[in-house]
């Protein structure tokens, strides 16, 4: 398999090289979630309730965003892996490190093979 190694939840994958498609999808993700803001932190008791309703959708609009990008890209070199095993992978508080560490492995540039070499996996 041709990529970088990365590790998601204590399990090595081998990251291919990122596709223009993959790409385009991780920059709309980002801006998305660019645009979305979390509420304040309520002063009083009595707006707890919906801070935490609006913290809830903000987390999920973070799964969403980004999980299906993850995916896309460790699909050439895993097309068995489904979206719940990559959730039992991904850490929710290491999220935006994980989705911008799995796409800076996908970017990294090879060394050269010298002819008559093999590449490594």
């Amino acid at each position: 398999m041709d990529g970088a190694p990365f590790t998601l939840g204590g399990r090595e994958f081998i990251v291919p090289r990122l596709r223009v498609g993959t790409y385009e999808r991780a920059l709309r993700a980002s801006d998305d979630l660019a645009k979305a803001k979390l509420p304040d932190a309520p002063t009083d008791p009595a707006g707890l309730a919906a801070f935490m309703d609006a913290q809830t959708a903000f987390m999920r609009r973070r799964i969403d965003a980004y999980l299906p990008v993850m995916l896309d890209l460790l699909h050439a070199n895993y097309p068995d892996l489904s979206l719940d095993e990559l959730k039992d992978l991904v850490s929710l508080t290491d999220l935006e490190e994980e989705f911008a560490g799995l796409l800076s492995a996908a970017g990294k540039r090879r060394k050269p093979v010298p002819p008559g070499e093999a590449a490594s996996p």
